[in-house]
């Protein structure tokens, strides 16, 4: 067998491969190819042959990341893992993930993330939980006496082109304000005018009294009757804002719409805050709640000294890394006024943990002291998990909206 990145010619064969495997419906379309081509880094893939067929795939893209504090970094996003069901238990899943985080790291890409199909494959890779979403519906009936930040700005519907134009800068402001965040490039937002149905959904942005664009939403709505009585459904596709008077207006035009008598949103933050808008907090319901995006450091130093931190703080960190080793090591970690410095150093450790806690800790979404409690971290310095928890954790909590 060999592992390679695959040339223009077999682009088709790898996505109609990993799209099979992983349930995503049928071959991809050749508008889908023709956009893949022109889009795709193919020297970012990675795929298993045997016999000129191919049996696991791999492939990433290059993002900005949000880190706390605002600053984003390179970072590899894992897609298409999947390895042919007649070829599983021979390693050819470990060699694919070994040698990707390799070459992430050889680019200087301080990070690798993804969003899992299966919860249980990646930990061993060094990946850990960074992000969590819910999915929410509201009962519109309930939600009378709607307190929420107010400003003097104004909710426009746009048309489809104007959606083209305007949302993806609002997006890039967007996203950097929760950890998490993900730059979404040009060729997605190419993939999301091509793939809608047209004028099925409505487009809403949020301008303000100084005529700054703050947020945006997509939703569609579903119309249903009993006995002459609408039930109809709003379906929220996507939410962003720069501000909490946006999101505030938002919120409150989709709750308001005529007819509608749930309003569902998916993948939305854990800290949502339209709970505390309502008078009657139960007319949300948190449908699900599931993991989202999953984090596995490389370059620990370099991500330790690019976020922001909540308090002071000087620690070593011993990170251990039985997979591909890039992180392990120890780290002295000095954070002052929130900003901070890291290298490596010969000091013993203060606080022990798996690469994959640090990645669920780096985002400040989890909590060292949760994680020292479950036996998943050690210190070997009173107190020391208790202060470096005090530091990494963040307000809001990380989130992202992006799926890859």
């Amino acid at each position: 067998m060999e592992t390679r990145p695959i040339t223009l010619d077999e682009l088709a064969p790898f996505q109609v491969h990993f799209r099979r495997i992983l349930g995503f419906g049928s071959a991809p379309s050749e508008a889908e190819l023709e956009r893949d081509a022109k889009s795709w880094d193919l020297s970012r893939s990675l795929a298993t042959f045997e016999n000129g067929q191919i049996v696991g795939s791999a492939h990433s893209y290059l993002f900005d990341f949000a880190l706390p504090g605002g600053a984003s970094v390179d970072a590899a996003g894992v897609t298409a893992v999947a390895v042919q069901t007649t070829h599983r238990r021979r390693g050819i899943l470990s060699e694919l993930m070994r040698r990707q985080l390799a070459e992430a790291a050889e680019r200087e890409e301080p990070v690798a993330i993804l969003v899992a199909s299966e919860g249980a494959i990646y930990r061993r890779f060094g990946y850990g939980i960074g992000t969590w979403a819910i999915d929410v519906e509201v009962d519109t009936r309930e939600t009378r006496g709607f307190t929420a930040p107010s400003g003097d700005g104004v909710i426009k519907v746009v048309d489809e082109n104007g959606a083209d134009d305007l949302f993806p800068a609002i997006h890039e402001r967007a996203r950097v304000t929760a950890p998490g965040g993900i730059t979404r490039p040009k060729s997605w937002w190419e993939s999301i005018a091509a793939d809608r149905k047209a004028g099925t959904e409505t487009h809403v942005i949020y301008e303000s009294a100084n005529g700054s664009q703050d947020g945006y939403a997509r939703y569609q709505i579903n119309s249903k009757w009993e006995s002459g009585i609408p039930q109809h459904k709003l379906a929220a596709s996507e939410l962003m804002s720069c501000t909490a008077e946006a999101a505030a207006a938002l919120w409150r035009h989709m709750l308001s719409a005529d007819l509608v008598r749930t309003v569902d949103a998916w993948n939305r933050p854990v800290d949502e805050p339209l709970k505390w808008w309502l008078a009657n907090p139960r007319a949300l319901r948190v449908k699900g709640l599931r993991d989202h995006i999953w984090v596995r450091p490389l370059d620990v130093a370099s991500l330790l000294a690019a976020r922001r931190y909540r308090e002071d703080v000087d620690v070593v960190l011993e990170v251990v890394d039985d997979f591909g080793g890039q992180a392990s090591g120890r780290y002295a970690l000095v954070a002052s006024g929130g900003a901070a410095e890291c290298s490596r150093t010969d000091r013993p450790g203060d606080v022990v943990m798996h690469v994959s806690d640090l990645g669920s800790i780096l985002l400040g979404g989890v909590s060292l002291m949760e994680l020292h409690s479950a036996g998943r971290i050690d210190e070997t310095k009173t107190d020391a998990v208790k202060q470096a928890d005090e530091a990494f954790r963040w307000s809001p909590q990380p989130w992202s909206n992006q799926y890859f």
